[in-house]
């Protein structure tokens, strides 16, 4: 198997029903995923699994109320509530990413890599031994355009 080999697996999919249509209901997938990375999610079901999966915490709210004898009465309601609601999950925004690793979890902003000095220069290095119509030169990013000097003919 693949943990025997050593390997770890990335499973990428645009939708968890997809999983499920798949290898049905009872699949382990989001289990033995050692990290998993969300991004905008759109189903109400969805989000409510990872929504538990980050947990909840002991909400206590203490009343006093007054009665019409002069007394006070207090009360206390404790109930459950998700760190990360469901709905926070739907409006996540473009950039945002909910990452779960190893029992942490994070909510986070993309940096993509273009915009980033140092990876974006370490993104145009080709690896060795990689020949191309460029020579050892990877081609040109579409998405900064080099400034020339107007030496080009």
């Amino acid at each position: 198997t693949a943990r025997e080999a050593g390997m770890q697996l990335a499973i990428i999919t645009p939708s968890m029903e997809e999983l499920i249509d798949n290898y049905g209901v009872h699949h382990n997938f989001l289990e033995g995923c050692r990290v998993q990375a969300v991004f905008g999610l759109s189903d109400a079901s969805v989000a409510k699994k990872f929504s538990q999966r980050v947990g909840t915490w002991t909400e206590t709210v203490t009343r006093k109320t007054r009665q019409a004898k002069g007394g006070t009465s207090t009360t206390e309601d404790t109930r459950e509530v998700d760190l990360l609601p469901p709905t926070a999950l739907l409006r996540f925004k473009k950039d945002d990413v909910l990452v779960i690793a190893e029992g942490h979890t994070r909510v986070l902003k993309q940096e993509r890599y273009y915009n980033n000095r140092l990876w974006h220069a370490r993104s145009r290095i080709a690896p060795e031994g990689w020949e191309g119509r460029y020579g050892r030169q990877l081609p040109p990013s579409p998405l900064h355009h080099e400034e020339t000097d107007g030496d080009e003919e």
